[in-house]
């Protein structure tokens, strides 16, 4: 009946003021801010046996939270969560995240936008090689290295040793499977004198990747 959704609606908006303070006091965590979402849907959704719209306010919930923080920098997980897991959507929708002159980032045209695609992004590449001053020998660091379109360039074409650090896990994989040394980590927390990466590289990249870095 409406009186019983409209009860339930009531306990669970309360419990949902409640129990999150609760959980974010005791616990600094992500899982633990989802489970304070979860318990009181969870509570309304069982009590009422509305579970479609149950599923369909999980969704929205996190649809929300991704708004909230690329479209106003509120977060309500860590950014580091919200970030992945939308590399990770992307990946699997998307097919073409590389090889093919897309990599999440802007081409170098240079006025000419007939270039092919990836004419332009190779022209990118060799734009940044040569700013940078590399050489073949040298090492980089590619911190938010996507699916590894740049590391493979300085690795296959200018022999240049490279090592990405990246977020996503899908990302990651996609990267090692075209034989790219990649570690799954934020690079602000990268442990690099376990990794044995100190006084190791000659530049460090980050293509396209301020954005997540900095409030707006």
């Amino acid at each position: 009946s409406k009186a019983f959704d409209k009860e339930h609606w009531i306990l669970a908006v309360v419990i949902m003021g409640v129990v999150p303070r609760v959980i974010s006091a005791l616990f600094d965590n992500n899982t633990y801010r989802l489970l304070a979402f979860l318990i009181p849907l969870g509570y309304w959704t069982i009590a009422t046996g509305k579970y479609l719209q149950g599923f369909l306010a999980y969704v929205c919930f996190l649809a929300l939270a991704d708004l909230l923080y690329y479209g106003f920098s509120i977060p309500i997980f860590d950014p580091e969560e919200v970030i992945s897991r939308g590399y990770n959507i992307s990946g699997f929708f998307n097919e073409t995240l590389h090889s093919v002159g897309i990599d999440y980032g802007f081409n170098f045209y240079d006025g000419n936008y007939k270039k092919d695609r990836r004419q332009a992004q190779i022209d990118k590449f060799e734009y940044a090689y040569g700013k940078l001053g590399l050489q073949k020998g040298m090492w980089v660091l590619d911190c938010g290295c996507g699916c590894g379109d740049w590391m493979e360039w300085l690795l296959r074409v200018k022999g240049v040793n490279v090592v990405g650090v990246n977020v996503s896990e899908y990302q990651v994989e996609e990267a090692r499977s075209r034989g790219l040394t990649v570690i799954l980590s934020n690079w602000k927390t990268l442990d690099l004198e376990k990794e044995g990466l100190i006084g190791k590289f000659d530049a460090v990249t980050l293509w396209d990747t301020v954005e997540h870095y900095i409030n707006s």
